[in-house]
């Protein structure tokens, strides 16, 4: 049996809530900002681990309604990389996605943005 000092911490992914005193509510117990990660940043270091320019990556959150879209952006040199062969990385990512959003009720897409889509 583990002790408390062995037992590993554990990480909650939430969506950043614009709740009042920075709180948010997760299967009945209030969550604050420092309780959990935000899952952009889960992606953001998702993609920093498979790139070879992990300063270039970037994560974009644009919330909708009950949608919120994750906008990826990495090195022209290493959008192959972050989407794999025959797209299974990039799969695989989205399929991280849908488990949090499964747990949070909430969902999130990916967009995998190449230098050319030219959204600015």
């Amino acid at each position: 049996m583990l002790t408390a000092a062995q037992a590993r911490p554990v990480l909650l992914f939430a969506h950043r809530s614009k709740s009042s005193f920075g709180m948010l509510v997760v299967r009945g117990k209030n969550m604050t900002q420092v309780d959990m990660v935000a899952v952009d940043d889960l992606v953001r270091e998702i993609a920093r681990a498979l790139v070879d320019e992990p300063t270039a990556v970037e994560v974009e959150s644009v919330a909708k309604d009950e949608n919120t879209i994750l906008k990826l952006r990495v090195a022209p040199q290493d959008v192959g990389k972050v989407i794999g062969k025959q797209g299974r990385t990039a799969r695989s990512v989205r399929t991280i996605l849908g488990a949090v959003s499964m747990k949070l009720h909430h969902r999130y897409t990916l967009d995998i943005l190449e230098e050319d889509d030219g959204e600015h």
